[in-house]
């Protein structure tokens, strides 16, 4: 029996729905199990749990390996994104202990967690070695820590940034040139590993399924693109004309003062604020994906311009995006 942390999230509702489809046998661990069920989750499977609070005991009982997802991608505070990535871990963790001692668990961390790289080196690093630049890589990094020490078989997934179905960030672009026809690009030219949300679903399963123990298996699609090659992608997913600016990297400093400053007058975690802004002054992010080659066979199948589109697609077909799409047929 697989256990699922974090069933209603972008890449946990993704996972979920596919091994609803193979038919494998898996129990998720849910705050909220309306938001499951309106996902297509299978309302058998929901087990209502809090991470940080409450017996994890009757969710962990027969369970074989976990897929742990559960976590935060944004906060107000740093002591909440470690709150949510490092304490929500090592109580999970502390809890498979009694419960399920043999489980192997597979966790689902970031490149953030490694730090930037312009070329992939360094992204398989140890824990120990990781050289975060954000908050949230910091308490990915932390979260990674608490679980070197178990005592069974583990793997840590770093996806570079993953888009696709369930995805709201990724969103915000395709809507900017669905609206205005523009993005913005501020500061000089970097790049990025991309992956989509399919080829993470694939790999998790594969490390699932691996008896490899103890890596550290960045995911990504195998080159990485410039900034603005994967914004025309996006773009060249819609019909009509699409304009991409580049600004003076001054232009993403103040767009987060400004994103931390609405976030305190909201209540809410900024979309884009400083800890993120740390993260893309930093310059390129590009994984190695050579790990995950030889330790699990995997190589991701959708490219960014393939990726892009059905990515397009889904968010039409679930009308969180107004747009007019490219008749291009859909083929690999």
């Amino acid at each position: 029996m697989i256990l699922v942390t974090g069933a209603t999230g972008f890449i946990g509702t993704n996972l979920c729905l596919e091994l609803q489809r193979q038919g494998r046998p898996y129990r998720a661990l849910v705050r909220d199990p309306g938001k499951a069920e309106e996902r297509g989750l299978d309302p058998g499977v929901l087990v209502k749990a809090e991470l940080l609070e409450g017996d994890l005991a009757p969710a962990l009982e027969g369970i074989s390996s976990v897929i742990h997802l559960a976590g935060l991608l944004r906060a107000r505070h740093e002591k909440e994104l470690f709150r949510g990535n490092q304490e929500g871990s090592a109580r999970l963790f502390a809890a498979l202990s009694q419960s399920a001692p043999t489980a192997r668990i597979i966790l689902v961390s970031s490149l953030a967690a490694a730090g930037p790289s312009s070329d992939g080196s360094g992204t398989d690093c140890p824990a120990a070695q990781g050289k975060p630049v954000s908050a949230y890589g910091r308490s990915k990094l932390a979260g990674e820590l608490e679980l070197v020490d178990w005592p069974g078989a583990w793997l840590i997934l770093r996806p570079a940034i993953v888009y696709g179905p369930w995805d709201l960030d990724v969103l915000l672009f395709f809507r900017m040139f669905a609206k205005i026809g523009m993005a913005v690009l501020p500061g000089p030219a970097v790049r990025y590993s991309l992956v989509h949300v399919d080829d993470v679903v694939r790999a998790i399963l594969l490390a699932v399924d691996s008896d490899r123990s103890g890596l550290y298996l960045p995911l990504a699609w195998s080159l990485p693109v410039e900034d603005r090659e994967w914004l025309q992608d996006i773009a060249a997913s819609m019909a009509g004309k699409s304009r991409i600016l580049r600004l003076p990297r001054l232009a993403g400093w103040l767009g987060a003062k400004f994103g931390d400053l609405s976030a305190r007058v909201r209540g809410k975690a900024a979309f884009f604020g400083r800890d993120k802004y740390c993260e893309f002054r930093a310059g390129s992010w590009v994984a190695d994906t050579r790990a995950a080659r030889k330790s699990l066979g995997f190589d991701a199948r959708i490219d960014s311009k393939l990726g892009m589109r059905r990515t397009a697609k889904w968010y039409v077909e679930k009308q969180w995006l107004r747009a007019r799409l490219r008749d291009e047929e859909d083929s690999e």
